[in-house]
């Protein structure tokens, strides 16, 4: 592939991102952030979702649960989704486990 059509690419996919107010009864209580796109060989939908916010005031409140149940109703079955976060992020290991995710991969880090 080109340089050119790469970057054509690239951007298309960058415009794909999506970020998401979340409101409750009008005041805004966090935001979300995912990425779709196919899958390059089999043309599956791909979910990645980047980032979930939520004040930590509205936590624990179902608040996070109901963003991204909605979310996930928006894509159809078949659909692979993805989120990557911290190990040490045990609430939010905890929050994504309880709606189903599991640990698919590894990334191994070292600072020089």
């Amino acid at each position: 592939m080109s340089l050119e059509k790469h970057r054509d690419r690239v951007g298309r996919e960058l415009e794909t991102y999506t970020t998401e107010l979340v409101l409750v009864e009008g005041e805004l209580v966090g935001y979300l952030v995912h990425l779709s796109q196919r899958d390059l060989e089999d043309r599956s939908m791909i979910l990645q979702i980047h980032r979930l916010f939520v004040k930590t005031d509205q936590r624990r409140k179902g608040v996070g649960r109901e963003v991204v149940r909605q979310l996930l109703e928006s894509y159809p079955k078949g659909t692979q989704i993805f989120l990557a976060g911290k190990l040490e992020n045990k609430t939010a290991l905890a929050f994504y486990e309880a709606l189903g995710f599991n640990v698919h991969l590894l990334t191994m880090r070292r600072v020089l």
